[in-house]
């Protein structure tokens, strides 16, 4: 064990009086240190709301990093010895602006500041977006990194971080989307194994007084104008250490060993970053405009149509699992799914193709003829995962069938520890263009691995069909969810019922873009059938509403990315850290 820091996040009204804005930060870090915080962080655009009447405006409320807005917090950091994170606009040469981050220590020096990488909306206005890699910056409390508000929503900022060895990593937000407290900052933490501290503001985005010209350039109602609070510290588990209340004033404390974010094992399964293939993310560093999904863009018109993720039953007799399994896929034939998916190795108990994958594979090619059959006889794709044999290797496969016979195969490219005694890694994405649109395939282990999504939605997927296992009890109920977010696609998980983890097979739907403003950022809508129930759930799937990925005017969820900032992305793995 190392030694214990105590991390304080606020939140808070901030308007349009600078000086008042920098009382209450004030106010604040005097609160934090009574209470014998080491670190006290603030929200996003701390000094200003983020919205202007031109880039004069912005200029000239934002502020002088060498000035005695900045200095006052530095002195006052000084003063109570603490550690403080904040973020405000600040000028560079004029009429420049950034979304900067400052980090002091406790003598009050700036040890660093970081500059916002991923824009939203309007800030693509009057904001400069930095063209720094993201850094983390050693300190005595530990290995700190950041990520600002929009660059938390898309992944590869704090898992840039992740890679460089950020413990803890700093969220600032000026948001009014509910969905980043509830999936995106909790995700952060988890996938990466990081402690993720937000702090995001209370009360109107946008002071109610502003006259009417203002207010049209935030076109939603006006109770949902407001930011939410629910200012977070979150566990390299994804345990939630402390949060503040919704729409109310506030601070939160949580006493953290930063050394516990250095372990990424994951028990019985591997490790978070040890595990990943940056020798097949390539995608990941290509400019947007030259991925597949734009120079082969699936245009193909699809109409919605009805899918089913299936939960089976296995057996110790494979015959029987074998026919379970059928009897469940037509069922959900019989109820209309035009695509089937069935779970992980779905005819075989825990264990069995380890010991013999020999005989698993001859089982294999049996069930597939029997789904060859079933696609054929009832019109339906089907999607099942398998083991392969070719040339004396074994492969976790996932089939793709369609009623003319097999439409693409897929062999899973992440491999947990028990699965490498007998299966080789794959070495490609696979999408298959279908009449039912662009269908990516992963399996397993695959869905721990933010970048296997991410390099499918590069490829132009309009849904994922994913047989899985539910062993890790986040993947269910963050990282499933935020892949289909994040990429703004369509994922089928189908699960196997005798599941470590009491979950049920899952669809998460993605609306077609734009939506009217709710609240969220990036909606999804989820489906999750009864957990070890042999059963299957039905949703409507809209592969269409996958081709747009912008979430308000000038922000994307593919087209944002800084590809130029994130080559630890595809860098040769270090070995993993002690």
């Amino acid at each position: 064990m190392g030694q214990r820091v105590r991390i304080a996040t606020t939140q808070y009204e901030v308007g349009d009086d600078r000086e008042a804005n920098l009382l209450a930060l004030l106010r604040w870090i005097d609160a934090a240190a009574a209470t014998g915080a080491d670190l006290v962080l603030f929200p996003e655009f701390a000094n200003h709301p983020s919205a202007y009447r031109d880039q004069e405006h912005c200029w000239e409320v934002a502020v002088d990093p060498e000035g005695p807005w900045v200095g006052a917090i530095r002195e006052r950091a000084r003063q109570r010895g603490i550690w403080v994170a904040f973020n405000a606009s600040t000028r560079g040469p004029r009429p420049a602006v950034y979304g900067q981050s400052y980090l002091i220590d406790r003598t009050g020096t700036v040890v660093a500041t970081v500059r916002k990488k991923v824009l939203i909306g309007a800030e693509n206005d009057f904001i400069t977006r930095d063209d720094r890699e993201p850094e983390v910056i050693a300190t005595e409390l530990g290995r700190i990194g950041f990520v600002t508000c929009m660059d938390g929503v898309l992944p590869e900022t704090a898992r840039t971080v992740a890679l460089k060895g950020a413990q803890i990593v700093l969220d600032s937000l000026s948001s009014n989307a509910r969905d980043e407290g509830a999936l995106h900052v909790p995700t952060r933490a988890v996938e990466n194994h990081v402690f993720m501290v937000s702090s995001c503001k209370s009360g109107p985005l946008v002071p109610l007084h502003w006259p009417a010209e203002m207010w049209r350039r935030v076109p939603m109602a006006e109770h949902l104008r407001h930011a939410p609070g629910e200012s977070q510290i979150v566990h390299p588990s994804g345990r939630v250490l402390a949060k503040g209340g919704w729409r109310v004033e506030g601070i939160v404390y949580a006493d953290i060993d930063p050394s516990e974010a250095d372990d990424k094992h994951i028990p019985g399964e591997g490790d978070l970053l040890a595990d990943r293939r940056p020798d097949l993310y390539g995608l990941l560093a290509l400019p947007t405009e030259s991925l597949p999904a734009n120079v082969s863009p699936n245009t193909t018109a699809v109409e919605p149509f009805f899918a089913a993720a299936l939960q089976t039953v296995c057996d110790p007799n494979p015959e029987y699992a074998v026919l379970r399994g059928l009897d469940v896929s037509e069922e959900a034939a019989d109820r209309g799914a035009r695509l089937i998916v069935l779970p992980e190795l779905y005819p075989f108990l825990p264990g069995a193709v380890a010991a013999d994958p020999a005989r698993a594979a001859q089982v294999s090619r049996e069930v597939l003829q029997r789904l060859t059959a079933l696609a054929a006889a009832r019109e339906v794709m089907v999607v099942t995962s398998l083991v392969e044999e070719e040339a004396g290797r074994y492969f976790h496969t996932v089939w793709l069938i369609g009623p003319s016979g097999e439409l693409g195969r897929y062999r899973q490219v992440h491999l947990r520890q028990p699965d490498r005694a007998w299966a080789t890694p794959g070495d490609r994405w696979v999408t298959v263009d279908t009449p039912l649109g662009r269908i990516g395939l992963l399996a397993g282990y695959d869905g721990l691995f933010l970048e296997s999504a991410r390099c499918l939605a590069c490829l132009g997927a309009d849904l994922i069909a994913y047989p899985a296992c539910w062993r890790v009890e986040w993947e269910p109920r963050l990282a499933l969810r935020e892949r289909a977010a994040e990429n703004h696609l369509t994922i089928l998980a189908a699960n196997r019922a005798d599941s470590p983890v009491a979950r049920g097979a899952i669809i998460a739907t993605v609306p077609r873009f734009p939506v009217p403003w709710r609240g969220r950022l990036n909606p999804v809508e989820v489906a999750e059938s009864s957990p070890a129930l042999e059963t299957f759930i039905l949703q409507r799937v809209d592969p269409v509403a996958s081709r747009n990925k912008q979430m308000v005017p000038k922000t994307d969820a593919l087209r944002s990315r800084r590809v130029e900032l994130h080559a630890p992305l595809v860098a040769p793995q270090p070995a993993p850290r002690p």
